[in-house]
């Protein structure tokens, strides 16, 4: 677990973010990090004035999370699809990010997700997620994903192909495809 969470932590945020730069808040925001693990993200936000909410499932990761206390960051152990912990803060957020997430879910839990999303999300917000990309494995799943986020109310604002950070991820042909969405407000998503 340690050298895990040592892997995760030595990826440089604003050079994973780089590809969605400009969907990240300028100005002190309220931020939801889903797939928080150790909150290496969580704190970049933080150290920028950043309000954040790091969700992580996983209890090992976000006790490593622990070494490196955050200010401005609350910790909740929730999941998509449904983040009813998340949901019960009654709160709502300028950016949510995602990464290296979306993956992890099945497919008949998109929409449930993104109506969970978009609920959380401010009118004026953004949701950020990334996509692995391995070979051709991601088409059908980006396909399905861009159809969800339409049924639950989302617009594609923003979509770039971009390498993996990691070495040993780019040598295996690994990239990413990072989305931007956000909320048509007008839509009240339902599941």
């Amino acid at each position: 677990m340690r050298d895990r969470a040592a892997r995760f932590d030595a990826i440089d945020t604003a050079r994973l973010l780089a590809p969605v730069a400009s969907l990240l808040p300028d100005k002190p925001s309220r931020i939801l990090d889903i797939g928080a693990g150790t909150g290496r993200d969580a704190r970049w936000f933080a150290r920028q004035g950043h309000l954040v909410c790091a969700v992580e499932p996983d209890h090992n990761l976000r006790a490593a999370a622990r070494v490196f206390p955050g200010k401005g960051i609350g910790w909740v152990a929730d999941a998509l699809p449904a983040l009813s912990k998340v949901t019960a803060l009654k709160e709502t957020y300028d950016l949510i990010l995602m990464c290296a997430v979306w993956h992890i879910l099945s497919q008949s839990d998109y929409e449930k997700a993104f109506c969970t999303l978009h609920n959380l999300l401010r009118a004026k917000g953004a949701l950020v997620l990334s996509l692995r990309q391995s070979g051709n494995e991601t088409d059908g799943m980006l396909d399905a994903t861009l159809r969800a986020a339409n049924r639950a109310g989302f617009t594609l604002c923003h979509q770039v192909a971009a390498a993996s950070v990691q070495p040993a991820n780019r040598s295996a042909g690994v990239t990413w495809v990072w989305l931007g969405l956000t909320p048509n407000k007008q839509a009240t998503p339902t599941y």
